[in-house]
């Protein structure tokens, strides 16, 4: 990136950026979202899946071949 284009912590630093605010209820949404990825995040990463979602694939593969 060129000295000329600033990056945007630089523009936070400097002022260049204005904080928005944030409704309450949205950002704990997202915080609940996010904490649950966290959670899983080592299932997610070793690409592992639950039994849950075995059992979901089962019963639409077992779905989707009835109907051809």
């Amino acid at each position: 990136m060129a000295d000329d284009d600033p990056s945007v912590e630089q523009e936070v630093r400097h002022g260049g950026i204005k904080p928005v605010e944030v409704d309450p209820k949205l950002f704990h949404d997202v915080q609940v979202a996010l904490s649950r990825l966290v959670g899983k995040a080592h299932q997610l990463l070793g690409n592992s899946t639950t039994n849950l979602a075995e059992c979901w694939m089962h019963i639409r593969t077992k779905y989707m071949m009835a109907e051809k």
